[in-house]
């Protein structure tokens, strides 16, 4: 199912190739690194990275992301429905220190967002499978 692994280095100082992302587990995992000089934002680093890939299908992780095992099987799935669909995680309570998703009460730690007609940023729960806007950058 993963055909590669990309991974823009946006002007960061030390360079994750020199930090988290040494040549071992670059080999191990198949990582490239794509490394911009001078920090040029997230939408041209996922731009640099979509550029980048091979695949059919991409799948953009920010870095406060920490896929779960068989993340992909679900996102599959949706985008089988609709080839033009686009599918988007709830956003999870992620605690950084054990990198695990805890209960943000009530919601079972999963959340959805939606801005409203002036740009106020809100967030909800929800039943329903499909949001109206996509979180992030």
């Amino acid at each position: 199912v993963l055909q590669e692994i990309i991974v823009v280095d946006d002007g960061s100082n030390p360079s994750l190739a020199s930090t988290v992302l040494p040549v071992s587990v670059r080999e191990q995992y198949k990582v490239k690194i794509l490394r911009h000089r001078r920090t040029l934002g997230l939408i041209r680093a996922k731009k640099s990275g979509g550029d980048a890939a091979k695949g059919d299908i991409l799948v953009f992780f920010d870095c406060h992301v920490a896929p779960q095992q068989r993340w992909y099987e679900d996102f599959l799935k949706q985008m089988s429905g609709n080839y033009r669909r686009v599918v988007v995680p709830q956003i999870t309570n992620l605690n950084i220190d054990t990198w695990k998703e805890e209960d943000r009460g009530g919601g079972g730690g999963m959340s959805k967002c939606y801005l409203t007609w002036d740009a106020d940023f809100k967030w909800f729960d929800s039943e329903d499978r499909f949001v109206p806007i996509l979180s992030g950058g």
